[in-house]
């Protein structure tokens, strides 16, 4: 607050701020009447010194920062902060107008824990609005603490480095595996196999991937020998699960007319399909494409659309690729549409747009 601000301890507080003196006196000076006036944004060290100075009028406000580790991984859980809507001051009556708060995940489950309370400095001012001394001062009180355990590598206190050498993969396949990008993976089989080397060089049995997926899981075997044979088990379902979609796949049964046309299309792992972002959800844009990969398709790329304004996810075709491309939206579920060019008739364009478009 300039006017409380001392004459005589404007060169000290233009040597704790790095400030020529004559630049902040012409400062305070001219906005002599404000009550919130910014003079330098300083580093933890530079701020704690200016608070310890206990200059008159001088407030130290912290800035608040949120470093994420893990962002890319842990990103949709973490969720993410932004100023208070309406629907947040409905919920929270006491918040103050532009305050941050949770507004997805467990930053928006756990604001009211992390966020704390704001403090409170009553100022005394002339019928002009000039500030002349301080009244009541209530302190701020920080928000508490949550300690998560969510990432499995963390926890087995593994870098991606040494558990990509574990199970004999590349870091990026690692990272594929840990963030559920499935599509990056040429073919899904790859993707499955890759899970398998991933999950066994990681010690993961039967009863510890039942845990993992939130599933009743049976005692833990006394014996060495049992964990092993509960491995193999676990494995030798899985392996069976995979060769009976292979088997259901090759069958003899008599084709129906739908079927004996779809047969006639190329296969969907000679399909290239681009998956792109249309509404700002990229949870959802990954969703879809580790979809499209399920099916079987290549996806070549999933990145950013030109915009973020479609109203719903829509497959489009190339010239010659209506056939190819149709199949791949009735297999999402979703309208097809001409694309204005293109010469590859095997490559799809899938536009995502919000996870609940229209009619949903």
């Amino acid at each position: 607050m300039p006017a409380l601000v001392r004459p005589d301890e404007v060169p000290r507080l233009a040597a704790l701020t790095a400030r020529p003196v004559s630049g902040l006196r012409r400062l305070l000076h001219r906005d002599r009447s404000s009550l919130d006036l910014t003079i330098a944004s300083l580093p933890t060290a530079a701020g704690r010194r200016v608070r310890e100075a206990r200059l008159p009028g001088v407030f130290v406000v912290p800035d608040t920062h949120r470093r994420y580790p893990q962002g890319t991984s842990l990103g949709p859980i973490l969720g993410w902060t932004g100023v208070a809507t309406p629907v947040e001051m409905k919920r929270w009556p006491d918040l103050p107008l532009g305050a941050v708060v949770g507004r997805t995940g467990l930053e928006q489950m756990y604001d009211p824990i992390l966020r704390g309370t704001d403090g409170r400095q009553c100022v005394y001012v002339t019928p002009a609005g000039t500030p002349v001394a301080l009244g009541p001062y209530t302190a701020p009180r920080r928000g508490s603490t949550v300690g998560l355990t969510l990432d499995m590598g963390l926890q087995r206190k593994l870098t991606v480095e040494q558990a990509a050498k574990r199970a004999a993969l590349w870091p990026e396949q690692v990272e594929w595996l840990e963030e559920g990008k499935l599509y990056r993976f040429p073919r899904h089989d790859t993707a499955v196999l890759a899970l398998l080397r991933y999950a066994t060089a990681l010690g993961i049995d039967h009863r510890e991937a039942l845990e993992l997926a939130g599933l009743p899981a049976p005692p833990l075997p006394t014996s060495p020998r049992r964990r092993i044979i509960a491995l193999a088990a676990f494995l030798a379902v899985v392996a069976a699960a995979i060769l009976a979609v292979v088997l259901a796949q090759g069958g003899t049964k008599p084709k129906s007319p739908a079927a004996a046309s779809a047969s006639a299309l190329p296969a969907p792992w000679a399909v290239k399909v681009v998956v792109l972002n249309g509404s700002g959800d990229i949870v959802y844009t990954r969703s879809i494409a580790s979809r499209v990969q399920a099916l079987s398709y290549r996806v070549t790329h999933v990145g950013r659309a030109t915009s973020f304004t479609y109203l719903q996810t829509v497959v489009y075709y190339p010239p010659g690729g209506e056939p190819v491309c149709t199949r791949l939206a009735q297999q999402l579920e979703v309208p097809v549409q001409p694309l204005p060019g293109g010469t590859d008739s095997r490559r799809c364009v899938v536009i995502v747009g919000p996870e609940r478009g229209p009619g949903n």
